[in-house]
């Protein structure tokens, strides 16, 4: 999911081959651990507050070898979701 892209239930379900009622379980427990935030207007979701301040733990932690902990099962996810994954926070390369 890029950043600034937004999915509906449909798009969820069609990325991630979860049937409906699964990706809609799923997205409404992470929504309501703000990891995803969905626009009430649009019905559509987003990425969470919960992801930015993740995404600002980690980069914190840039130095104590989180990345190279986390390669492992990131390149795994990266392959069983066939999209692009980063190690970095700017997005410098992609595996």
């Amino acid at each position: 999911m890029d950043l600034k892209e937004s999915l509906n239930l449909t798009d969820v379900v069609e990325k991630t081959g979860l049937s409906a009622s699964t990706a809609h379980r799923i997205i409404r427990g992470l929504e309501r651990r703000d990891y995803l935030s969905r626009n009430e207007d649009t019905k559509r979701y987003s990425l969470g507050a919960r992801i930015a301040y993740l995404g600002s733990l980690a980069e914190n932690r840039s130095n104590d070898g989180l990345r190279e902990k986390a390669y492992e099962y990131l390149v795994k996810i990266r392959d069983q979701i066939n999209e692009s994954a980063s190690t970095t926070a700017n997005f410098d390369y992609f595996i």
